[in-house]
């Protein structure tokens, strides 16, 4: 499976910002690793019933612990919809819930940006058929980084990133 490639958004011994719950915190990128897109980045969501919904779906390939940031596309591989939710929250609108909305024609997704913490980015599975589905996948690929936390001294350059919702700053 080929999927296009894009550039990381920082390298190794960069400063980092990721904006989370409307907090930046600052991280040295100390390891940074390519994740490409193939059989090992597949992600089943499972076997929907016709006209069903897979509601909040967490997957392990994408659970990162504290430390760590991934940023990622995925592609969806059947004939399914799925949704980025953004965790833990009670909207007062559906729209401040999502993030992003995938089809097997829209092509790959946004960036999503996921820092290791104490959430988890969640996936909502819909299988618009009026038969059921064996399968439900979606291949993601992209980078990810290892980060360590730091103290930013306001003068060096840095490459920030919005992972709002994704993620927690401890």
């Amino acid at each position: 499976m080929g999927y296009p490639w894009f550039p990381p958004f920082t390298k190794e011994g960069h400063t980092v910002g990721v904006l989370t719950q409307n907090k930046r915190k600052y991280f040295r990128v100390v390891y940074a690793e390519e994740m490409p897109g193939g059989s090992q980045s597949v992600v089943d969501f499972g076997a929907p019933a016709a006209s069903a919904t897979i509601a909040r779906a967490v997957q392990g390939l994408l659970q990162i612990e504290n430390g760590r940031l991934l940023e990622v596309k995925f592609v969806c591989l059947d004939d399914i919809e799925v949704s980025v939710t953004v965790p833990g929250q009670t909207p007062k609108f559906y729209s401040t819930n999502w993030a992003a909305r995938i089809t097997p024609w829209s092509g790959p997704s946004p960036k999503l940006y996921i820092l290791g913490a104490d959430r988890d980015a969640q996936f909502e599975v819909v299988n618009p058929r009026e038969t059921a589905l064996a399968t439900a996948r979606a291949c993601f690929w992209g980078h990810g980084y290892y980060l360590e936390p730091m103290e930013y001294d306001g003068k060096s350059p840095v490459d920030t990133v919005d992972a709002q919702g994704f993620g927690g700053v401890a």
